[in-house]
């Protein structure tokens, strides 16, 4: 099916929507960098601008959207005037405009429980006025194959014209089917990053040692974060110890212990062993960081690929160039 793709970032959604037989046939975002690494890795050129800009969007089946999550973060502020918090409306007006038969939004496990539940209930709701019927899971990366520890709302809708219904996928990985990806499969392979290649300030905030970073070999990665100080550290270094209530400290000289490079979190995120990322050593720790990760996104698309009832007639688009007007505002 065709879909169009809104807060694309570096394009980890997408491609695991075209593993899966799907076609992006326009994409977008406002970060540069991402779209620079988006274009070399995905070769489609997705429209660099504010959403908030583009008041014309192609006609497609499905429409994805993972807009930012900082507004929900349980980490955050949780600041209810964030305006990130709104931004998922753009996704909205874009399902309003386009009508696909289907809509999928990504965002983190903290929006369930934002302010008791009720912005949750607001996001649900808007949608299903919009005409869809929405169906939500929580799904931990690990229980797909993906080497790492990474909880994510997914929301997906269906047009109440059509007679289907989205069944979310069934997990592949856990002690009862096939074992975890551990890191040791998942970048074990990789030699010793060059300098340049990882965060390597030795200066750990206060914040990253109130928590074990260290996973050995044998286990899965912890959450790949959007921020190269915030990585987890690579499993050679020596472990960690607790010594009180969110007080962790080192256990080896401070230069043992090496963050995970940015090749290193590709992979632990499922990205191609070929993809590159654009911009500073920062940005494509955020652009990683804050990817779907493309083999768990795969999962959510092939669940897709059943016999799907056609578009009725009465909502085809009647404009047929995919170019985007953007306003001048």
């Amino acid at each position: 099916m065709k879909v169009v793709s809104l807060f694309s970032g570096a394009g980890g959604m997408d491609r695991g929507f075209i593993r899966a037989g799907h076609t992006i046939i326009w994409a977008n975002d406002k970060s540069r960098d991402a779209c620079a690494s988006y274009e070399e890795n995905l070769h489609i050129k997705p429209l660099c601008e504010d959403i908030k800009k583009v008041e014309k969007f192609p006609p497609a089946d499905i429409v994805v959207g993972c807009n930012p999550c900082q507004g929900f973060s349980m980490i955050g502020s949780r600041n209810p005037d964030d305006s990130r918090n709104y931004l998922y409306k753009e996704i909205l007006r874009c399902v309003l405009q386009v009508k696909p038969k289907f809509f999928v939004i990504e965002n983190v496990k903290g929006l369930r429980s934002l302010y008791a539940g009720r912005f949750f209930s607001l996001i649900i709701n808007d949608f299903a006025a919009a005409g869809y019927n929405v169906t939500w899971r929580l799904l931990n990366a690990k229980d797909y194959g993906v080497p790492q520890d990474r909880e994510r709302i997914f929301i997906v809708g269906v047009r109440k014209d059509l007679d289907f219904e989205y069944h979310f996928p069934d997990k592949t990985h856990d002690p009862m089917r096939l074992p975890y990806v551990t890191l040791r499969k998942a970048i074990g392979h990789l030699p010793a990053p060059k300098k340049g290649e990882y965060w390597d300030h030795n200066r750990f905030s206060f914040f990253y040692m109130s928590r074990n970073r260290r996973r050995p070999w044998n286990r899965v990665s912890f959450t790949i974060q959007a921020s190269g100080r915030h990585a987890p550290l690579h499993p050679s270094s020596p472990p960690m110890k607790r010594i009180s209530v969110d007080r962790w400290i080192f256990t080896g000289k401070i230069q043992n212990y090496r963050r995970l490079s940015i090749k290193e979190c590709a992979l632990i995120q499922t990205f191609d062993d070929t993809d590159k990322f654009m911009g500073s050593l920062g940005s494509q720790y955020v652009q990683v960081g804050n990817a779907v990760p493309p083999l768990l996104a795969q999962r959510i698309a092939e669940a897709f690929n059943v016999s799907v009832p056609s578009e009725r007639p009465a909502l085809k688009c009647a404009h047929l160039d995919l170019e985007p007007l953007v306003s001048q505002r």
